[in-house]
């Protein structure tokens, strides 16, 4: 209860009405107005200092006359604030169940439930956790992303996030087949899941997603895709869909390429095999590369030629070895 004693021997009355000995009384904010008239002073200390006003029902305090309502300090002459507590213990909030929540919210309440054990509050219309979890602060060494952990933050050593580099580190210690990142789409059939790479200059440039029964690599622009081993370029797909192996800049559909600094030499670029788990007999095995071409029928092919090697006797693998020429008549 805030009280206000005038410091003369009776009211200030800033109305105009006269000071009074005989009037002089102490009065405590949320008192009766003597006379309900809004906005009418009844005690102050000094001429610019706290006063009890008059709301219309009841005395109010105001830090001045001149400023307005009072800034309410506990511990403190000089509040900064409309409530300022200066002390080291603590402030005790409301605290009930969940069924005890105020009938009718408003944004800014806040409490403690006594049924989650956890500060809650109300925002956006809705009651909420003030804190994540319910914990008392994070765990886990620093950088370590924070999950809740039985209701409580924790961090995990496996997921760590680098501020520096900009980069998140997945790791698991478990053995066998280990899925560091699972993507997932719940909506059904026919939706894809997927990762998308974006340059901050230029947006996204790449992608790579799942349909149902299907894996996409794609670019949005110009540049290739690469397979690299051991840090070195070993075949790409260029911007017009030509492949090439051993060559960055491949002038066909297919194209192979091989280098070496030993001269006069023949180097193997492509190799065509069969196995035959039975074991091939003396009826001979050979292996084949065909050309088929699309007939009169649209999307519809037939095979028009082939190049074959052949052991004519696998039984003798040592000789009888042709390459054959084949056109289809």
């Amino acid at each position: 209860m805030t009280r206000i004693a005038p410091r003369l021997l009776g009211f200030l009355l800033l109305s105009g009405l006269a000071t009074s000995p005989a009037l002089a009384q102490m009065y405590n904010a949320g008192d009766a107005c003597p006379e309900p008239t809004p906005g009418r002073v009844f005690t102050q200390e000094g001429a610019a200092g706290p006063a009890l006003v008059c709301n219309g029902t009841t005395l109010e305090v105001y830090e001045s006359v001149l400023t307005g309502p009072l800034r309410k300090g506990i511990g403190t002459a000089t509040p900064q604030a409309t409530l300022d507590i200066s002390s080291t213990d603590s402030v005790l909030i409301p605290r009930g169940t969940t069924a005890q929540r105020p009938g009718t919210s408003v944004n800014g309440m806040i409490r403690y439930n006594s049924t989650n054990n956890k500060f809650e509050a109300y925002e956006n219309g809705a009651w909420t956790n003030v804190i994540g979890g319910g914990a008392a602060g994070a765990g886990g060494a620093n950088t370590q992303v924070q999950f809740n952990d039985s209701g409580s933050l924790a961090g995990d050593a496996g997921f760590v996030w680098d501020k520096t580099s900009k980069n998140l580190a997945l790791e698991s210690s478990d053995t066998g087949a280990i899925y560091l990142l699972s993507l997932s789409n719940t909506n059904g059939g026919g939706n894809a899941a997927g990762l998308d790479f974006w340059n901050g200059s230029s947006g996204r440039v790449a992608r790579i997603y799942a349909y149902d029964s299907s894996l996409t690599v794609r670019t949005d622009n110009a540049a290739p895709i690469e397979l690299m081993t051991n840090s070195t370029l070993r075949a790409l797909i260029d911007s017009s869909g030509n492949f090439g192996i051993g060559t960055t800049s491949p002038g066909a559909l297919t194209h192979i390429n091989t280098t070496d600094t030993a001269g006069n030499s023949v180097l193997e670029a492509l190799r065509l095999s069969h196995e035959d788990t039975n074991s091939a007999g003396a009826n001979g095995i050979g292996a084949a590369m065909t050309f088929n071409l699309e007939t009169a029928t649209n999307n519809t092919f037939r095979e028009a030629a082939r190049i074959a090697g052949v052991w004519d006797d696998a039984a003798n693998g040592s000789k009888d070895g042709s390459l054959r020429f084949y056109t289809m008549g």
